[in-house]
């Protein structure tokens, strides 16, 4: 199946939005075994929209998926651009029109706008919109199929993966079955390294990587009809990464299912990260059963008062220590049986030429057992940041382990 996406706004291209349903979509196509072989990104307006479809069409693309423009303001032109490209008219649906004005029931509301809402190409079919008010729309053009869906992720992705996909799956059986492993605390290198032995063992197989900051995501794709050559060669992949390769899609995950499996409390106490790991931990569903809680240490007052770190240690070797970050776990002993830390600078002020920006020491704790690990890592506040969160639950999660 030759696909091509379009995504519509002007957002998309001045940099106010990112365009995290591109990375949606094709993750949830790649998983049924498809490829988008081409995407762009237009500004609002009938002219470009009309442009985009036109050359969809001309490469006889077999999907044509276009993502936003279905909302209730006059910016809102998809519908009334595909239908003017291909001739047909568009019609208030009064069935639309009815369930949207239920759905609004109780609340205030713009005619205008719901109207708008319930626009209808002539001849397409619906695709349910459970999250939000505007349908998709599904439109047959000889051996094409043009999909329109909404614009907001969460709105698009359910759509695509409840009301897509299994509509692609009756017209257009897959070429590949894929298979995805995630790794973690390896470069990109890293992972192209290890993956050389599998290539030669299993040499069909098609490899994909997609890096980002202390974690690579390994796509492993075979024909469709192989799926127990791809089994044995997901297996054969584990070995090969053996501790660096996780059994859930998160560090985050595989934490909180260690400490269940062993039946330990689990807690945080971070500075320079701030609650992004004690938010990556509760982004998990069924966090609660394990984690019990987070302090942001962020003064040294806090750091003595709460986690009990002597005054003498944070005199002497500062905030940003070693020692600092081991008593900072001792301190965590009193609340739960693992956990982690964070202390570091993430810039982009603060460093000095014995502790640069991007110094950051780790802890960890299991059961009374304290490690420590310094980083030194790269990038602005943010990337700092987030790297210090992967590979702080990462430490976490290879103490669990032992």
């Amino acid at each position: 199946m030759k696909a091509v996406a379009i995504f519509t706004g002007s957002e998309l291209l001045n940099g106010q939005t990112t365009n995290s349903n591109q990375t949606g979509l094709g993750r949830e196509l790649a998983s049924c075994g498809w490829t988008i072989s081409r995407a762009e990104a237009v500004p609002d307006g009938l002219d470009a929209i009309q442009d985009a479809l036109s050359r969809a069409l001309h490469e006889d693309a077999e999907l044509i998926l276009i993502c936003g423009g279905l909302g209730p303001t006059a910016d809102d032109l998809t519908r009334s651009a595909v239908a003017q490209t291909l001739g047909r008219d568009l019609f208030t649906c009064g069935e639309t029109l009815a369930e949207i004005r239920q759905r609004l029931s109780g609340r205030t509301h713009s005619e205008e706008h719901v109207v708008r809402q319930a626009e209808w190409i002539r001849g397409a079919v619906k695709i349910a919109n459970v999250q939000g008010l505007a349908p998709g729309l599904l439109l047959r053009v000889g051996h094409s199929r043009i999909v329109l869906l909404p614009g907001p992720p969460r709105e698009f992705l359910p759509m695509v993966r409840d009301g897509l996909i299994p509509l692609l799956k009756a017209e257009f059986p897959p070429l590949l079955r894929s298979a995805v492993l995630h790794t973690c605390g390896l470069r990109e290198s890293d992972v192209e390294l290890k993956t050389r032995p599998l290539l030669q063992e299993f040499p069909d197989l098609i490899p994909a990587w997609c890096a980002s900051l202390g974690a690579v995501r390994v796509t492993l794709s075979l024909p469709a009809g192989r799926e127990a050559e791809l089994s044995a060669a997901v297996s054969y992949a584990r070995k090969l990464f053996g501790p660096d390769a996780l059994e859930h899609d998160s560090a985050a995950a595989e934490c909180l299912e260690l400490a269940r499996r062993r039946k330990l409390r689990l807690a945080t106490a971070e500075s320079c990260t701030g609650g992004l790991i004690a938010a990556a931990l509760t982004d998990v569903p069924g966090a609660s059963e394990v984690f019990v809680g987070g302090f942001v240490c962020y003064a040294n007052d806090w750091k003595q008062s709460l986690l009990q770190v002597p005054a003498e240690i944070l005199a002497t070797h500062g905030a940003v220590s070693e020692a600092t970050a081991l008593a900072l776990a001792a301190g965590l002993c009193r609340f739960a049986e693992c956990g982690v830390v964070s202390t570091g600078i993430a810039g982009p002020g603060g460093g000095t030429p014995e502790k640069p920006v991007g110094t950051v020491w780790i802890a960890t704790l299991v059961e009374g057992r304290v490690r420590s690990r310094l980083l030194q890592l790269r990038g602005d506040r943010k990337d700092i940041r987030d790297q210090a969160v992967t590979h702080g639950l990462d430490s976490l999660r290879r103490h669990l382990m032992e």
